[in-house]
């Protein structure tokens, strides 16, 4: 049996990423507009100095492909605000907002991922943090406006997965109020590395991803080297302010469906290995105990014949992308070798859980660990007695541990 469950995929390998490109893209995902322009407009009554705040949409075309743009006109008296404050404006409006509470957090994740990157580079604290672009009553209505699309789209509700490409930078220089700077601009460089988050340049002389835009999205996605296995759906294009001559200004959003076996589910990991052969068993040893408490998903060594008829050990760890770093730097520090590999692959498991069942032996009670595997259905294809507790009962009772793990099985199962 197959069970199919919705997701949603951002491209901003083609032309980045800002705050008004993915509310465009959302929008022509099919997001109220009417529900998402009302939750804007509710943030002036929370700013003193902005009499108003409207969401305008339209249809525009880049390089003959038809997207949406999204702006945000706001009548506004032009301040500079500090972090604190525009945080507080932002904990004041969800207080009393109907969105729910996923949404809520997303829209404060990504506000503190913004203020903390400027932060960083400007040596201040948050709440005394002098914003000046990013202080503009725009930066929380694309929060909010992103927020308030997602939920109109279900994505909080269903628990969507959202994946993202790489960013595409851009390249050359851009003029900010701190003046020329090289792009990427500082904070938005500052929340890609910090999220260790994929991007990359492209020789084209203008600023494609903007920090609210980065913010929002390493705050909502699992960033990906390639689209995940997709079936039907719908594409949103998000239109940018500015026609690039190079390329269509355009940022693609795709609702799909991911098909997954009752059995199984996937995730992406990685494979970091290594071949030695002037390395001791020892050595070997320690370095897979180094590893697995590390926080590897799994590390084994398989013994093999190298060149020259030489015994070689291929060291192998299946990692996360974000613990990848850490899984090499430990391989080459512990085995001294002259090089690394890695390359992704697929995982698929069956879902695991651990309970403690009670068993009887020669009239003695017993609490034994046991590891159960199921599929998505809750059947259950695995009951597993834990070895240290099969050890401690056949210590105990004298007992063959092969019979223990039999007597211990059949128990188990009934329960």
């Amino acid at each position: 049996m197959v069970f199919s469950r919705k997701i949603m995929v951002i491209d901003p390998q083609q032309a980045g990423i800002s705050g008004d490109m993915f509310l465009g893209a959302l929008l022509g995902l099919g997001a109220d507009k009417k529900i998402v322009g009302e939750t804007i407009a509710k943030l002036s009554n929370y700013v003193d100095t902005c009499k108003s705040l409207e969401l305008a949409v339209e249809e525009t075309v880049k390089h003959g492909i038809r997207g949406v743009k999204a702006t945000i006109k706001a009548e506004e008296k032009h301040t500079h605000r500090t972090g604190g404050e525009l945080k507080s404006i932002a904990e004041k409006f969800l207080d009393e907002s109907s969105l729910s509470k996923k949404a809520k957090n997303f829209v404060l994740e990504s506000l503190l991922t913004l203020l903390k990157a400027e932060a960083k580079i400007h040596g201040s604290q948050i709440n005394k943090l002098r914003l000046h672009e990013t202080g503009s009553i725009d930066t929380l209505a694309d929060l909010i406006g992103v927020a308030a699309a997602l939920e109109n789209l279900k994505v909080f509700k269903e628990n969507m997965e959202v994946f993202s490409l790489p960013v595409c930078v851009g390249g050359g220089k851009t003029i900010t109020s701190h003046g020329v700077l090289a792009v990427p601009a500082p904070a938005t460089l500052e929340i890609l590395t910090s999220k260790r988050f994929p991007f990359f340049g492209v020789k084209i002389g203008e600023e494609l991803a903007t920090p609210t835009g980065v913010a929002l999205l390493t705050s909502l996605a699992k960033p990906v080297e390639s689209y995940p296995l997709t079936y039907g759906g719908k594409v949103g294009y998000g239109a940018g302010k500015k026609d690039l001559e190079a390329i269509p200004n355009l940022l693609r959003v795709i609702l799909g469906e991911k098909r997954e076996d009752t059995v199984s589910f996937g995730e992406e990991i990685y494979v970091v290995e290594t071949n030695v052969d002037d390395v001791d068993g020892e050595t070997v040893g320690y370095l897979i105990e180094k590893l697995i408490e590390s926080g590897v998903k799994d590390a084994y060594v398989i013994p093999a014949v190298g060149k020259k008829s030489r015994v070689v050990l291929n060291v192998k760890a299946l990692t996360s992308m974000e613990n990848m770093e850490k899984t090499i730097n430990l391989i080459f520090s512990e085995t001294g070798t002259l090089g690394v590999r890695v390359y992704p692959c697929k995982r698929f498991t069956l879902e695991r859980e651990i309970f403690t069942a009670k068993v009887k032996i020669d009239d003695k009670t017993f609490e034994v660990r046991v590891k159960k595997a199921k599929d998505k259905t809750g059947k259950v294809f695995q009951a597993k007695p834990e070895y240290e507790d099969l050890k401690r009962i056949a210590s105990e009772t004298g007992k063959p541990l092969r019979k223990v793990r039999e007597e211990v099985g059949k128990q188990v199962f009934i329960q």
